[in-house]
Parts: structure tokens; sequence; C-alpha cells
């Protein structure tokens, strides 16, 4: 939201609702669509996979990228998330509605909730689900 000498402050989800409130610097991750620590990721077990998954890195060296769960995968399969990027009704996105398994489905963006905290998505199938901004992103290629 905005940046302080000793001070920044978020915007985030709690409890369903949209809250605010400083951090100090040192007790927030960076988050620059890059493969480090925390960062939100798109990812598939095996290259042959049909689909995309969403996660979060834990580690990751040349070969090998550690998920959230012990999960283990090679790190080319894996794909950062830009959360900087904001997307309007209309766009095409993969996203992983909230209370689902984390599988990325296609679809488009209906409604921006919460300011871009969240995305009202509607998938192939006609059914629309909220998904959170760290769950979003542009088709994977």
């Amino acid at each position: 939201m905005s940046v302080a000498d000793n001070s920044v402050k978020v915007a985030y989800m709690w409890a369903g609702k949209r809250s605010e409130r400083p951090f100090s610097p040192e007790d927030l991750l960076a988050l620059d669509a890059t493969l480090a620590f925390g960062a939100p990721v798109a990812y598939k077990r095996a290259a042959d996979d049909e689909s995309w998954s969403a996660g979060h890195l834990v580690y990751r060296d040349d070969k090998s990228a550690w998920l959230e769960g012990n999960q283990k995968v090679p790190v080319g399969l894996v794909k950062p998330i830009d959360v900087k990027m904001t997307f309007k009704a209309g766009d095409k996105v993969l996203a992983a509605p909230m209370n689902t398994l984390g599988t990325l489905v296609p679809g488009t963006v209906t409604n921006v909730l919460n300011g871009g905290l969240e995305y009202e998505i509607k998938g192939e199938d006609g059914q629309r689900q909220v998904a959170s901004y760290c769950a979003v992103t542009k088709p994977i290629q």
C-alpha cells in the first residue's frame, strides 16, 4: 500500500475480510517474480502432466525445487507467479480457486475483489469462484 522509512503498510485478507496494517520491512518477504524462498509458483510434478498446480517455493538448486508440503519437483517445471501483475475483467488467466486442491484451471476474470487481493474467476464450465491474487497468473506457454 505504502512505504515509509521504517514501515510498510500492507493490505491482506484475514478471516474473509480485507485488513491493513504496518509492518517492519525486515518482517516481509519481497515477492519479485523470481524463484526465491516463499515465492508463489506454478508447477508440474512431471513434464507430461497436463495441468499446472499452485504452490510456494521453499528451496531450489540447479536440478530440483522443494515446495511446501515436502514436494520435490524438477526446477525446470516451476514458474514464478508475478503477484505484482494486475488483472481486469475479461482477462484470460490460470487460477487456483479457494477451497480446491490447488490445480490451476483456465478461466476469465469477471470481477476484481478487495482492491485486487482476490479475483472472481469464471471457469470454462461457467462456474464462478474466488481466487487469491497469489494463485492467479497469465496462461503459461
